[in-house]
């Protein structure tokens, strides 16, 4: 995660107009900005940096709520970065209304953010923002990680390789389009809301969410991933792939519902992973698509896992399918042979399910109603997937799954897994594609069934 600093001086050498500012708890606003005359405060340096420039923070804890004040351009975007790498710089926040803005490397806390705005707010003009490398170390009541809402629709923000831990209120809350949360992580236990995902054409990849819990009493139930549409919002067309979610207590793995302008529909979840997930999913939204998915002993609270449900005005599940997915020892009760994998309603009838394999417990092992309805014609009820782990939450087939070359292809969707490994030939159920001759790790074992 800490590979960014090569290219800020890659971009220098691109701009020699660009300048270089320093700030520094020593220094002095009234300086030039120099190494050798730092300035006092990120405000004073951010109201001077034009585009292509570099800000150098240097370490130590910076009490200001930094307002940007002009762009940068997307060849030369206006860097913030800590000047140490090894020593952190702190800044409690920023609000963002200006474009090519990066913002990098930095320990940030929210502290003097007023209540449900963001530690970083990106309003209107906030397009391309880049916030990389950052630490959000908890935050205030009511305060949001990131918040990036506008009347006027905010355009590609990323969000990069950045940790989020004990968020005080909901994580990450988009809205607008175009963005990407890419090789994040997500930690807490004070029970809200993960991503807020209200925007569209929006990729959610590669980001880890661990002991993301509600363990504070907290009376909000938390999401990892929630969408809703009853302002106006609208969230279309999103990604969520090959993410891990490990040993989330008291938490959902989501809610959806279009509700009033039916503005939540066609997302697509593939290659992810959900291990020890406690609540199940709601999904009360059209087109929802589900292909490679691997789910390891979740939705606990409940007998299905994932919930295609019709309820009026908060929206219905049409046209919704699941493709080449695992459901191991699922459910409030995986010995139950009626439960452990997904629900439809009965007044949705265009829903689609195939080629997944569902697996429980003694009497449940083999589910007597998984192929009821003409579903799971090509489904694989109570094998064993001889799963094993090779890391902490992360499962792939063993050498004789019955999965291997069981799945449907998809290639002309997608052609990876969760490890971004190229599916070839016939395709396997599940998150991640078996790969014969490759080395396996030390710590590899199967998980008992």
């Amino acid at each position: 995660m800490k590979q960014i600093l090569p290219l800020l001086l890659l971009c220098i050498l691109q701009h020699s107009s660009a300048a270089v500012l320093y700030v520094a708890k020593d220094g002095n606003d009234f300086g030039t900005g120099t190494q050798a005359s730092p300035l006092r405060t990120v405000q004073n340096a951010v109201d001077r940096a034009k585009a292509g420039d570099v800000i150098y923070v240097s370490p130590g804890t910076y009490s200001e709520i930094v307002k940007t004040k002009s762009s940068g351009t997307s060849a030369a975007p206006i860097v913030i970065t800590s000047l140490v790498d090894a020593e952190l710089s702190t800044v409690a926040g920023f609000l963002v209304s200006h474009a090519d803005i990066c913002i990098d490397n930095l320990i940030l806390n929210g502290q003097g953010v007023t209540g449900y705005q963001g530690t970083v707010t990106a309003g209107a003009g906030a397009h391309r923002l880049k916030l990389s490398r950052l630490t959000f170390d908890s935050s205030p009541q009511n305060v949001h990680q990131v918040l990036v809402y506008s009347k006027d629709p905010v355009i590609g923000v990323k969000v990069l390789s950045s940790v989020f831990r004990d968020a005080n209120y909901h994580a990450l809350s988009l809205t607008g389009s175009g963005h990407l949360v890419e090789s994040n992580l997500f930690t807490g236990q004070r029970g809200w809301d993960a991503i807020r995902l209200l925007s569209s054409f929006t990729t959610i990849s590669r980001n880890v969410f661990t002991n993301w819990s509600n363990l504070t009493g907290n009376s909000n139930h938390p999401d990892l991933i929630q969408a809703f549409s009853n302002n106006g919002e609208v969230a279309c067309s999103n990604l969520i792939s090959a993410n891990l979610f490990v040993n989330c207590v008291k938490t959902q793995i989501g809610n959806l519902e279009a509700q009033g302008n039916q503005g939540v529909f066609g997302w697509q979840w593939r290659n992810n992973i959900w291990s020890g997930v406690e609540a199940a999913m709601s999904i009360c939204a059209p087109s929802m698509h589900f292909y490679n998915n691997t789910f390891i002993r979740s939705g606990t609270n409940t007998g299905s896992l994932i919930l295609f449900r019709a309820l009026g005005t908060r929206g219905v599940a049409t046209n919704c399918l699941m493709i080449n997915n695992i459901f191991y020892q699922c459910g409030s009760t995986p010995q139950n042979g009626a439960t452990g994998w997904y629900s439809v309603d009965a007044s949705i009838t265009d829903f689609i399910g195939d080629y997944n394999s569902v697996f429980g417990i003694g009497a449940g092992t083999s589910k007597t109603t998984f192929k009821n309805l003409g579903r799971e014609l090509n489904g694989i009820n109570g094998l064993d997937p001889r799963l094993i782990t090779v890391g902490s939450g992360i499962f792939r087939l063993a050498r004789n799954s019955p999965l291997i070359g069981r799945a449907k292809s998809c290639e002309l969707i997608f052609n990876d897994d969760f490890s971004g490994a190229i599916r070839r030939g016939l395709w396997d159920i599940g998150a991640m594609q078996f790969q014969s001759g490759g080395v396996v790790p030390t710590d590899v074992r199967e998980i008992a069934p």
